[in-house]
């Protein structure tokens, strides 16, 4: 049927078009974020599944959203987050992007749900963005200096290898806490590398670790080490 236009089709292929329901939902600039993700989610079981983060880049349309994508292109973060090939495609990425964002901000909001955490963050910043300046100079700044502190990336281990998530959201958000509070010269090559491998904050980044306490654990050692390790 490649080439053919509707009318060279076989009737009783005609027929079967003519005689499908097609069920149409209108969501417009009125409908509430949440009903749209929702919606979205709930139509996302055919054919090929759409991560979370694909779903928030098609409801949540505005300046932030823009903002994550001109962040992604940043190559001082791109060489500092290793990911597959898939996750490229799926907008882990993004998500990395807002994870770092929403942690940073508002870490102390989350609960167990990181899927639904994202969600609020990015509805909030949707509907009101006024610190893009402030935001955009911190993860420059950040991932500047991740960059060339670690330029194998935030991976475990002396060869090239995939960024473990909890270890990313460890070691950003501890080197953004220590750049807003001035301290970032404290922040050395030999204390990064040490701590991709340190005992205490692998523990801290395996097994259980959806839960507030654990989030704000393993960020607390990073800086604490980065603080008092000579």
């Amino acid at each position: 049927m490649n080439g053919s236009t509707y009318e060279d089709l076989p009737m009783s292929v005609q027929h079967m078009f003519m005689t499908r329901p097609i069920r149409v939902t209108v969501l417009n600039d009125k409908s509430d974020f949440s009903v749209r993700y929702d919606l979205f989610e709930r139509l996302n079981t055919g054919g090929v599944i759409l991560h979370p983060q694909e779903i928030r880049n098609c409801v949540y349309i505005g300046e932030f959203k823009d903002f994550i994508s001109e962040c992604s292109e940043k190559v001082e973060f791109n060489n500092s987050v290793k990911t597959t090939e898939n996750a490229e495609r799926t907008g882990s990425r993004d998500e990395l992007i807002l994870k770092f964002f929403a942690y940073f901000e508002d870490r102390d909001l989350f609960v167990h749900s990181v899927k639904e955490f994202l969600n609020d963050y990015m509805e909030k910043k949707t509907k009101r963005f006024t610190n893009k300046g402030m935001l955009r100079d911190l993860f420059n700044e950040t991932f500047n200096l991740i960059n060339a502190f670690l330029p194998m990336g935030i991976v475990r281990g002396n060869r090239v290898n995939i960024t473990p998530l909890v270890l990313f959201e460890a070691i950003s958000i501890g080197v953004a806490d220590l750049i807003v509070e001035n301290q970032s010269h404290l922040i050395t090559a030999e204390k990064l590398q040490n701590l991709l491998n340190h005992d205490e904050l692998r523990r801290l980044t395996t097994g259980a670790t959806n839960s507030r306490n654990k989030l704000n654990e393993r960020i607390d050692f990073v800086k604490n080490y980065i603080r008092d390790a000579v």
